[in-house]
Formats: C-alpha cells, structure tokens, sequence
C-alpha cells in the first residue's frame, strides 16, 4: 500500500488482497442467538415505556380538566 495524502479512494487490488477473519459458525450462532434475545428484551421495554407514557398522558388529563386531584 502507498502512502498518500488527503482522502484516498478505496481500491479493490489493495484492499482485495487482506484476509477477513470471522468467528468460527458456532460462534457466530452463539452471538446471534445473544442479540436476539437482547433484541427481544429491549422490544419488550419499549412496549412498557409505551404503556407507562400513555398512562402519564392520561392522569395528566384528568389532572388538567380536575377529573383527578392531587392529595399531599
């Protein structure tokens, strides 16, 4: 590879010569298998923030039209 200045360009020769190492299968399904069930927990969270933020909305109504007090 040559030295160069500024932003150079990719080049395939270059870059097509570099060896790409991964994890072996059994890894890569290990790791998957992880980010999916993160994946899962944070659509699980999301649908509680949902809930919990449209039951804000809606003391927060009833709270403005007096339908609901606050009690200290």
């Amino acid at each position: 590879m040559s030295v160069r200045s500024g932003q150079p360009g990719i080049n395939g020769n270059e870059y097509g010569v570099l060896p790409i190492v991964a994890p072996r299968l059994e890894e890569q399904v290990k790791i998957v298998s992880v980010l999916l069930t993160a994946d899962k927990e944070i659509e699980n969270l999301q649908q509680k923030l949902d809930c919990l933020r449209q039951e804000k909305k809606a003391l927060m109504q009833q709270l403005l039209t007096g339908k609901r007090r606050v009690t200290l």
